[in-house]
């Protein structure tokens, strides 16, 4: 009996083992190297990315650790606070400080959040100055995947065009010119 209990515990062990490398192979390279050079952290980090449900707790508490890794805990942090998700409560403020830190860490999906932020004003003036910015940071950021500068580069086109339509209204730009650049955008931009 007791060499089945063992048994029994090395072979859950084993599974536990597999899922945690499993777990591992598909988390971002930087959080991976946080890991290995942190590996107290390593429970901390795989309950901060747990789904459906992150520990926000493990978060904060990885967010604190000065590596390149702990952005994503601060990125997952902002998703947080920004959508009142995981018994956090709803708050831009917060979801901005998480996003606007994850960001000055390289973080192009952070980046490109703010960057709705200011574009709609959620939780901060509207700023279309400021929003283009961060999106132009976003397509030029290391982790920006081509999905992430698409998008990005979608939402500087409506803002330039926004823009055009303004100077055109002003008098100062021809409206040949808008229209020449809104040929280039897709019909859901205009």
């Amino acid at each position: 009996m007791k060499r089945l209990c063992l048994y029994l515990i090395l072979l859950s062990n084993l599974t536990l083992a597999d899922t945690t490398n499993e777990i591992l192979k598909n988390l971002p390279k930087k959080v991976v190297e946080m890991i290995q050079e942190h590996p107290e952290i390593e429970q901390l980090q795989l309950d901060c990315f747990g789904y459906p449900v992150i520990n926000i707790d493990a978060c904060k508490k990885v967010a604190k650790v000065n590596h390149p890794g702990s952005m994503y805990a601060k990125h997952n942090l902002g998703f947080t606070y920004a959508n009142g998700l995981n018994g956090a409560m709803q708050s831009y403020s917060e979801a901005f400080y998480w996003y606007l830190r994850a960001s000055n860490q390289g973080l192009a999906n952070s980046s490109y959040n703010l960057g709705r932020f200011y574009e709609y004003g959620t939780g901060v003036t509207v700023s279309h100055v400021m929003a283009k910015s961060l999106y132009i940071k976003t397509i030029n950021q290391e982790d920006t995947g081509a999905k992430a500068a698409k998008e990005a580069f979608q939402r500087l086109g409506i803002l330039t065009l926004l823009a055009m339509n303004q100077k055109v209204e002003q008098g100062s730009l021809d409206e040949e010119v808008r229209f020449k650049f809104s040929k280039m955008l897709e019909p859901w931009q205009i």
